[in-house]
């Protein structure tokens, strides 16, 4: 009898492994984080190359604001150097990160104690001046100095979807649950430091949910808005026909808004 042998390699198969769901939330936080860190670089270098008499320590509301915001911009900068060695990969340690990071968030209280002390008026030669600067893009004063007041519930909101997307055998997940529950309770602190507006949580949610590429929509820009009514589905009346809107009623205002689809949906 004779036999044959098969001498060829056997064949191998090689599959791509499916993209981590954690991915789109680490590059959503790393991305935001390089946007708010470049809008808080800008709006500091254009207010005090214009006002380059004022003192830091001055007692006038808006130099004391773009003080504080100065620290934020030194606090933000080191936070992403972090978040940009770490990279936007799967491995990603952002849990240890911001669970290093988060017990100073709580230093936003000041800001935003400093940003509910000041009002802003478009008449301002300073507001008018920095409005003009072509390195704004044509952004409100109040779109940058709203920023930092945002950004500690962005924070919670990211990193509560990030831990979603998480498993328990992670080397990111038992430093993410530390970082998240720090998170939170740095949010709650600046709330409560802060003499905010009561409606303050809600409206910052709604503001957080609405995306405006202009960045001049604001929802905080006036202690005394309360929500009325809403979310509510409607329809409105378009050129191109019907349509589908989310509505909300203020005490000073009606915001509609289209649903759209996040990059981390």
């Amino acid at each position: 009898a004779v036999s044959f042998f098969d001498e060829r390699e056997p064949m191998t198969t090689t599959t791509t492994p499916p993209p981590s769901e954690r991915c789109p939330v680490v590059r959503e936080i790393l991305e935001t984080e390089r946007s708010f860190v470049a809008s808080l670089r800008t709006a500091v270098a254009v207010f005090w190359r214009q006002n380059t008499g004022a003192a830091e320590k001055d007692a006038d509301p808006l130099v004391a604001l773009v003080s504080e915001l100065r620290s934020v911009e030194h606090f933000n900068g080191a936070l992403l150097g972090e978040l940009e060695e770490a990279g936007s990969g799967d491995g990603a340690r952002v849990g240890r990160i911001f669970r290093e990071y988060a017990p100073y968030l709580k230093r936003f209280a000041t800001y935003l104690r400093l940003y509910e002390g000041w009002t802003y008026d478009p008449e301002d030669p300073r507001v008018r001046a920095f409005e003009e600067d072509p390195r704004c893009q044509g952004q409100s004063l109040g779109s940058f100095l709203i920023m930092p007041v945002q950004r500690v519930p962005r924070y919670r909101l990211l990193l509560e979807e990030l831990a979603k997307r998480t498993p328990a055998g992670h080397a990111d997940f038992a430093d993410l649950e530390v970082a998240l529950a720090l998170v939170k309770e740095a949010a709650g602190h600046n709330n409560a430091t802060a003499i905010l507006n009561p409606c303050y949580e809600t409206l910052t949610k709604i503001q957080l949910e609405c995306y405006d590429p202009t960045g001049r929509f604001s929802l905080l820009d006036w202690p005394g808005r309360r929500l009325e009514l809403g979310p509510t589905q409607m329809t409105k009346l378009c050129r191109k026909g019907p349509k589908q809107f989310t509505f909300w009623l203020f005490t000073d205002k009606i915001v509609y808004a289209r649903r759209v689809v996040s990059s981390m949906s």
